[in-house]
């Protein structure tokens, strides 16, 4: 068993990610000032490369971690 468990975190950042754009797509339906843009443009737009950076550097790491725990054990 891994001593460390990086996967299913990252899983629940996936899946709330994914759960924060399909809930913009449907506020945008109902909320559609300047308001609104300046949030999608500031912040939301921003989240979504973020995730897949961090998503990348999280499943690296977790091989790193891996080879590193397989390589203590022998």
């Amino acid at each position: 068993m891994p001593i460390v468990d990086l996967h299913s975190n990252i899983a629940k950042l996936i899946k709330a990610a994914k759960q924060l754009e399909e809930d913009w797509q449907q506020t945008k339906l109902y909320w559609h000032d300047q308001a609104s843009a300046m949030l999608e443009e500031k912040h939301l737009q921003q989240i979504f490369p973020n995730v897949k950076l961090a998503v990348d550097a999280t499943n690296r790491m977790a091989e790193i971690l891996s080879r590193a725990e397989r390589d203590c054990s022998e």
